[in-house]
């Protein structure tokens, strides 16, 4: 069953079809937020705002993109990611984990992906989804393996997150040093995590929450600059002023292109 163009990778539906391999982050230019994993928490801590959002009981973290809703200033016009960190949910389309699927049960498992045929990168040419016995090519179970790694750490996330929940550590964010966050965003309650006890406090170091506080924290002092760069954006400066001739694009364009030839050969994050 399909859903938002996002197909289960079947051998009946993608049998003799192709998958091009992304060139271009222009899918992402209009994302305002990205899930986050635990994994990766300090190389987004050092590029983005880390937030929190509730989804049901669940709490889960993300990278921020966008303050204001608009486009995120970190794609270019022409495609290029601006940011010195490439967020792991952004490295595989058009593919993603099914969520239903537990990773730990699959095992090169086809049907444990779903395929997003609304990026345009399905066709009948570039990479095959299957050999001619109908096993995943090698190029696809480097995606599996990639995927399934990821939403292994994506439940560990999810655990010390509601952690975070059961200690009540989480506040609505309406906003941080004047800027204004999106709606519904929560962030950390500094008053409410000093006055843990030390039993309490050394229960959230043991298993990595400290760490993700600190790095959320850390990481908020983004929010200025994020909101400088959207101002303008909004404001029609031309975009080169900031992507092509400064120094400090610079230094981004060869941190995120160091960042994409890591991912290109191994894949990992």
């Amino acid at each position: 069953m399909a859903q938002n163009g996002q197909f289960p990778l079947t051998f009946s539906r993608y049998q003799g079809k192709y998958w091009k391999r992304f060139t271009s982050f222009r899918f992402a230019q209009n994302l305002t937020e990205c899930p986050i994993v635990e994994k990766e928490i300090r190389q987004v801590a050092a590029a983005f705002p880390i937030v929190f959002r509730r989804a049901g009981t669940e709490i889960h973290p993300f990278a921020l993109l966008s303050l204001s809703g608009a486009r995120t200033p970190f794609v270019s016009d022409d495609g290029r990611w601006l940011a010195g960190y490439v967020p792991s949910d952004l490295r595989c389309p058009p593919f993603r984990w099914r969520t239903s699927q537990d990773p730990a049960k699959q095992d090169l498992n086809a049907e444990g992906l779903l395929v997003d045929e609304s990026l345009g990168f399905v066709g009948q040419d570039g990479e095959p989804f299957f050999n001619a016995s109908g096993d995943l090519t090698p190029e696809l179970r480097q995606v599996f393996g990639f995927l399934k790694m990821r939403a292994q750490n994506e439940q560990k996330t999810a655990a010390i997150c509601n952690k975070l929940d059961t200690f009540d550590l989480l506040q609505s964010a309406g906003m941080h040093e004047g800027i204004e966050f999106p709606e519904g965003i929560l962030t950390v309650d500094s008053g409410k995590l000093a006055a843990l006890t030390d039993k309490d406090k050394l229960a959230l170091i043991n298993d990595g929450t400290l760490r993700l506080v600190h790095a959320h924290q850390v990481s908020l002092s983004h929010c200025a600059w994020l909101a400088s760069a959207e101002r303008n954006l909004t404001t029609c400066q031309a975009q080169t002023s900031y992507t092509e001739n400064s120094d400090l694009s610079g230094f981004l364009g060869a941190m995120a292109l160091a960042q994409w030839n890591e991912i290109q050969q191994n894949g990992s994050y």
